[in-house]
C-alpha cells in the first residue's frame, strides 16, 4: 500500500563459487537499511531477500516510503549504503558472519532437506568441494572479497523498479527507472538435442578400487580405513558385531 523502491543485483548460482561471500553481503546491507529506516522517518520499512530459481537468482533490496517522490531518494540510498560496505573490516562484521555460517550449518544439518541439498549440489556446484568451499570462504574473510562483492552492488549492475500504488485495484503504476549499463547476468541455457534420447549412452572406464587398510588398535577395535584423495569429505561410521542380522 505505500510507495517501494526495488533494487535488484545479480547474485550467484547455486553452488557456485562465491556464494557464501555473497549472502554475507546480503545480510550486511540488511543490517545498513535497517539503520536507514531508523535515520530517516520518510522510510517506513526495509527488507533484503534472494529471489529466482536456483541458476538465475538475483539479490533485491526492497524500500517502502511515505511518498512516491521519495522514490528515487530510496534507491539512491540502497546504492550509497551498498558502497559503505567497503568500509568495513572483518571485526565490523563479525556477528553477521556467524549468522550466515550458522544459516548454512543449520541447512546442511537438516536431515528431511539433505537429499535435495545433494542433489542441487550434483544437478548446478561448478566445483567438487561440496559445503567445504563455504567453509574455506569464510576462513579467508569478508576483507578478501568485500571488494568483489560491493562492485556487484554498484548502479551500473542493478535494476531499479520504482512502484506507486494507486487508490483503487489496478491502478497502481510501475516506473522502470533503468540505471546505464547492461546487466551481467548470463541465463544459463543449454542446448536440446532431441536426438539424444535414443543415443546409447558411452560406458565410462571402470574405476580403480580404492586400497583398504585394515588394522586393530590397542583395545581392540578393528579399523577399515579406505582413503581416497580424490574426495575432499570424510566418512566415519562404527559398527557393532552384535545381533542376528
Amino acid at each position: 500500500r505505500h510507495p517501494t523502491a526495488l533494487v535488484v543485483f545479480s547474485y550467484p548460482a547455486w553452488g557456485a563459487t562465491g556464494g557464501l561471500s555473497a549472502a554475507l553481503g546480503g545480510r550486511l546491507l540488511a543490517d545498513a537499511l535497517e539503520g536507514a529506516a531508523q535515520a530517516k522517518p520518510w522510510i517506513l520499512d526495509t527488507g533484503v531477500m534472494v529471489l529466482g530459481g536456483p541458476r538465475a537468482p538475483v539479490l533485491a533490496a526492497v524500500v517502502e516510503v511515505t511518498r512516491a517522490d521519495r522514490l528515487r531518494a530510496a534507491a539512491d540510498e540502497v546504492f550509497a549504503r551498498a558502497g559503505r560496505l567497503l568500509n568495513q573490516t572483518n571485526f565490523d562484521v563479525t556477528g553477521a558472519e556467524a549468522g550466515v555460517i550458522l544459516d548454512r550449518m543449520v541447512a546442511w544439518d537438516d536431515l528431511a532437506a539433505r537429499g535435495s541439498w545433494i542433489a542441487d549440489y550434483l544437478q548446478y556446484a561448478d566445483h567438487r568441494w561440496f559445503m567445504l568451499d563455504d567453509l574455506r570462504t569464510a576462513a579467508e574473510g569478508w576483507d578478501r572479497h568485500k571488494a568483489e562483492v560491493v562492485a556487484g552492488m554498484r548502479p551500473d549492475h542493478a535494476r531499479v523498479i520504482l512502484l506507486e500504488p494507486g487508490d483503487q485495484v489496478g491502478a497502481g503504476r510501475v516506473v522502470d527507472a533503468r540505471a546505464p549499463g547492461s546487466h551481467d547476468l548470463a541465463p544459463w541455457r543449454s542446448a536440446v538435442d532431441p536426438a539424444e534420447a535414443e543415443r546409447a549412452l558411452p560406458l565410462a572406464s571402470a574405476l580403480a578400487p580404492v586400497p583398504v587398510e585394515r588394522y586393530q588398535l590397542g583395545n581392540g577395535l578393528e579399523v577399515a580405513l579406505a582413503f581416497d584423495q580424490a574426495s575432499p569429505l570424510v566418512d566415519v561410521r562404527v559398527v557393532f558385531p552384535v545381533g542376528t542380522a
